[in-house]
């Protein structure tokens, strides 16, 4: 009866019980006899009753424990012999063996001692065979990617059950094709496809074997019907693939087929329904919210619903790169190899003849035989055919002229893909060529147009204003360098294409007793010698401490031979550096000269070339220019953190702290600090001006502070602060810069844009953009270029009259009267 118990647990026992150690046999032990004097009072002990959990190299051996015994003895009796195995003190009542060999018999026995010494000897023998081979494991569930259908080339699975020290086995198929494997360390173990390359497009049902510690592989899970079943597609579910093009020498990649759509998935299955796209694509039919859903919405390529608008430039990239690892905003390269892909396709000529008629064009206001007319943006199904093209693969994509406007990635560096120069760099079009591109496109109509600036949504943020002594107005935006002689009516933009690394100015802009312009950004100091027209890169290959400039502040000093000079004082991310060689040397100033920190935000100097440097830790000040002493909250600053610093005419400094505005009269050694409580808009202050024109009597200062909520405006002092908001007319609230022209406007730079005061900032407007007649809220930076080379990219899916093309993603035509805010977006997938 004990072999047909046995038997059956071969077959059908998976999960080993019990504690589990590795014992060593004990080779020098003898077998004990019973030295009692009392043969007849030996404690009773019945021996080895059962064993249990036979695996391929486990078992477990079971007993009875008496109160009497203190201590058992585990025998190893194969074919006659006698080891002891292991030693065991009460009240243990099982003992698990784990380092057997597979399908080998083997025979054992316990015996025990009692406390005064007495053995109590056992007959009791059982024996056993273990399995062959380990069981297989019985679940195997898809834990990554979330869908059964993806683009992920290395899905993860949960194996159950596994035991420590196995190897799990991953086979693509019935366990013939191995892509992973994974040692366990507990009952439930992950299993990745460990090469990407090991998957090719198509369909697959995953197997498991486990591999024990003595090398025998189990069956496959197959005989349970284990397996998850998993397809890998080369594009994610709603894009195309694009085929590659080797004149255009783009790689294969997807693109949306559809132009992206809001979609929550309220019901979390993953799945696009219908009641979950928003119909308006505008979170509203009035269409006058701005970035709307950034944080409840996703980007879904959908027939279903109407393009999601209202959305900047930069809010569509980090939407598409939210969706995971791969995804982005389509770039102008992509653009225009599906604009090649469509133009070359003659099933997409009215004709049927490759560049004879026209393409179509969609919805663009117009009703003829290559587009149609819907009264505003389209969406939905049952729509014209018009608005569908076939590429040379079969894929159709829709809506990639007329409609909805949509952004593409071409802008500053850090986010978008930096723009080229001409066609011998990248294939790209570039406004203006007499030869577009090689004559490789069909059409000349690709090639860019640039309406001037944008509405604000496109390059919100204007960090700084300064103006010159000519009251030329310079600011710096996260869409680049723009410059006023008009007081902020009109612009003169400056971008990569004059030299500049990246359009994101965050290291401010200054301008010099020479009109020389320098400008701060995280990809080092740029420095023009012409007005703008072209720039000059100085980075950490010069000297500077690092890349990312904050501030900069250039005086007139004398150099080492006596020479007056542009003394260039830059404050970085990892200390102060200056340079009295226009930019081709730096001294550098750390914590190891007196710096509170090397994180500097600010530095400026005053009248006597005291330098005063604002830091992560407090506020550094030198006054022989070689080393520094530091104030801190414990000299009455707000905070450590010194966003600003500036001297008035009188010597009293200000330090703008994250924790309010901080006065001192004598040299920094003891402050008062200014917060919400006298009146400033925010206790975050980014930037003081104190109005020099206001200060030839030396009484009642007229301090300036742009704070995070309003620009706050104090006439005595400091003693009490009035504050400006939008209800005042000012573009934004988030107030970065102010300055002071000599006429007494005052210009605002703000995260929506610049507001100017004409009356002492009773009230503000925001500039008009005068150079496109939008009017309304604009950036002040680039001249942005909706196309080709430019800032700002994005295509319009026009056509232009008496041209043979229909496919000109570079003139901004979509549906007419359509705003250039209200512009769409498509996501790619790059393999």
């Amino acid at each position: 009866m004990l072999l047909k118990m046995c038997s059956l647990l071969l077959m059908f026992v998976f999960i080993v019980s019990c504690e589990t150690k590795e014992y060593a046999k004990e080779e020098s032990a003898t077998r004990l006899e019973n030295t009692a004097d009392d043969p007849e009072n030996i404690p009773e002990f019945s021996g080895l009753e059962t064993a249990t959990s036979v695996t391929d190299y486990s078992v477990t051996l079971n007993w009875t424990h008496s109160d009497e015994l203190a201590r058992y003895y585990i025998w190893d009796v194969t074919g006659g012999k006698e080891e002891r195995i292991a030693t065991l003190s009460a009240p243990k009542s099982s003992f698990t063996l784990d380092t057997l060999t597979s399908g080998t018999s083997y025979s054992f026995k316990v015996t025990a001692q009692a406390e005064d010494g007495r053995g109590v000897d056992n007959l009791n023998i059982l024996s056993i065979t273990t399995l062959t081979r380990p069981n297989p494991p019985y679940t195997v569930i898809l834990t990554s990617p979330s869908t059964d259908t993806d683009v992920d080339r290395t899905p993860s699975f949960l194996i159950y059950p596994s035991r420590a020290g196995d190897t799990v086995e991953l086979y693509s198929d019935a366990c013939s094709t191995k892509v992973g494997e994974a040692v366990a360390t507990s009952s439930i173990t992950t299993v990745s496809v460990s090469n990407a390359n090991q998957l090719a497009e198509g369909s697959y049902n995953f197997y498991v074997k486990l591999v024990n510690k003595n090398g025998v592989s189990s069956s496959c899970s197959s005989i349970y019907g284990a397996t998850a079943s998993y397809t890998y597609q080369f594009c994610p579910v709603g894009y195309i693939e694009v085929p590659v093009n080797t004149g255009i020498g783009n790689k294969k990649f997807c693109v949306m087929a559809y132009e992206a759509k809001a979609w929550q998935d309220f019901d979390n299955d993953g799945d696009v329904d219908f009641s979950e796209v928003d119909s308006d694509g505008c979170n509203e039919s009035s269409c006058t919210t701005k970035n709307w859903g950034l944080t409840s919405k996703s980007p879904r390529s959908t027939a279903t619903g109407s393009p999601w608008r209202m959305i900047s430039q930069r809010n569509a990239k980090a939407e598409c790169q939210s969706l995971g690892e791969n995804y982005d905003l389509i770039s102008n390269a992509e653009w225009m190899a599906v604009a090649r892909e469509i133009e070359e396709n003659a099933n997409n000529w009215s004709s049927g003849e490759l560049g004879v008629g026209c393409v179509a064009r969609g919805n663009v206001g117009t009703d003829d035989k290559c587009s149609y007319q819907n009264f505003g943006i389209d969406g939905g199904t049952g729509r014209s055919e018009l608005h569908s093209h076939e590429l040379s693969n079969g894929e159709i994509i829709y809506d990639l002229v007329g409609n909805a406007s949509e952004w593409i990635d071409l802008g500053k560096e850090e986010d978008l893909t930096l723009a080229p120069q001409d066609c011998d760099q990248t294939w790209m079009s570039v406004e203006g060529m007499s030869e577009f591109c090689n004559n490789y496109f069909l059409s000349n109509e690709f090639t860019s147009s640039n309406p001037g600036l944008l509405t604000f949504e496109t390059y919100e943020n204007v960090y700084t204003v300064m103006t010159d002594v000519n009251d030329k107005l310079y600011f710096a935006t996260d869409g680049g360098v723009a410059t006023s002689t008009t007081q902020a009516r009109s612009f003169q933009n400056y971008t990569p294409l004059n030299g500049l690394a990246t359009n994101d100015i965050t290291g401010g802009v200054f301008v010099d007793s020479d009109e020389t312009m320098y400008v701060g950004t995280n990809k080092g100091l740029h420095i023009s010698t012409n007005g703008g027209e072209s720039f000059n890169l100085f980075t950490t290959n010069e000297g500077l401490p690092s890349n990312i400039v904050r501030d900069i502040f250039v005086k007139v000093q004398e150099d080492g031979g006596g020479n007056e000079v542009q003394a260039i004082y830059v404050a970085t991310n990892a200390g102060l550096a200056k340079s009295l060689d226009g930019g081709d040397t730096f001294t550098v100033f750390t914590t190891a000269d007196g710096l509170a920190d090397d994180t500097t935000y600010s530095v400026y100097l005053d009248d006597d070339d005291n330098i005063y440097v604002g830091t992560l830790a407090g506020l550094s000040i030198s006054t022989n220019g070689i080393s520094f002493t530091s104030s801190t909250t414990a000299n009455g600053l707000g905070s450590n953190r010194v966003e600003d610093v500036f001297i008035d005419q009188k010597g009293t400094l200000y330090a703008a702290t994250t924790a309010g505005l901080s006065l001192s009269t004598d040299g920094g050694a003891n402050f008062t600090n200014k917060t919400t409580a006298d009146g400033l808009g925010s206790n975050r202050i980014n930037a003081i001006y104190i109005d020099e024109n206001d200060l030839s009597d030396f009484t009642d200062d007229i301090i300036y502070v742009a704070t995070d909520v309003g620009l706050s405006i104090s006439q005595n002092d400091g003693v009490s602060f009035n504050t400006r908001l939008t209800r005042d007319g000012l573009i934004d609230n988030t107030v970065y810069d102010v300055a002071v022209d000599s006429e007494g406007y005052i210009y605002a730079a703000t995260e929506a844009g610049v507001s100017v005061s004409l009356d002492d900032g009773d009230s503000f407007s925001y500039s008009k953009d005068s150079l496109n007649n939008l009017g309304g809220k604009t950036s002040i930076g680039l001249g942005q270029i909706f196309g080709g080379v430019g800032e700002g990219a994005y295509r319009g899916g026009s056509y232009q009259s008496g041209s043979y093309a229909g496919i000109y993603m570079m003139s901004f035509e979509a549906y007419p009267g359509q705003a250039f805010e209200d512009i769409g977006f498509r996501c790619v997938y790059r393999p």
